[in-house]
């Protein structure tokens, strides 16, 4: 029934996603030193929040040690707005990070 399936919600869809997944704001600035890479997250699903080594691979939960250098590109790449990715190649689409393959999408701007 086309009407029952629209009345499921974005963020419902995103909170039962197997996947790690996570919203960031792109538009107001982190209380981060200038100096430090991070990442406005507002919003997490429960696979994200359910496994604290990824929680710590994208500064969600203070780690120990942290790779700053891998961060700091993860960080960039998930943080570049889309019109500076149109000019690069369909793989900057994808970002190898911690292992996992990361994916973005762009929803509002």
């Amino acid at each position: 029934n086309l009407q029952l399936i629209q009345s499921i919600g974005a963020m419902e869809l995103v909170e039962h996603d197997s996947r790690p997944t996570f919203l960031i704001d792109m538009l107001t600035p982190t209380n981060a030193p200038p100096n430090q890479p991070s990442l406005h997250i507002l919003y997490s699903n429960a696979s994200l929040r359910s496994s604290r080594d990824i929680a710590e691979l994208v500064g969600m939960e203070p780690a120990e040690t942290m790779d700053m250098v891998n961060f700091e590109r993860f960080a960039s790449w998930a943080t570049s707005l889309p019109s500076s990715r149109a000019s690069q190649e369909p793989a900057s689409r994808f970002h190898v990070y911690g292992g996992i393959n990361w994916t973005y999408v762009t929803v509002r701007q």
